[in-house]
């Protein structure tokens, strides 16, 4: 599955350069209730992000979600894996 986020960086608590795992950590514990899983391995997630996903402003970026990859694909292969799209915020309370 590939999952894409958009959402203001200052946002995602935590420290900057480390939104990335914590925005993936957050959107695989409470909407797929499992672990996020960035290290390399047989079965692993992947991010893809936009520059400048680390500034201290209030900046949109696309945070890109491939989830239980197993092997490489082609660009065909990979226009049919299921892609949800997402619009993120933050409130008190949580996303």
């Amino acid at each position: 599955m590939r999952v894409v986020i958009y959402v203001v960086v200052t946002d995602i608590p935590g420290e900057a350069l480390r939104r990335h795992t914590t925005l993936g950590e957050d959107f695989c514990q409470q909407i797929l209730k499992r672990e996020f899983h960035p290290q390399q391995g047989e079965v692993r997630d992947g991010v893809t992000v936009q520059g400048e996903f680390d500034k201290e402003e209030a900046v949109k970026r696309w945070f890109i979600y491939d989830l239980d990859v197993t092997q490489s694909l082609d660009q065909n292969q990979l226009l049919e894996v299921p892609h949800q799209v997402y619009a993120a915020s933050r409130t008190d309370s949580g996303w």
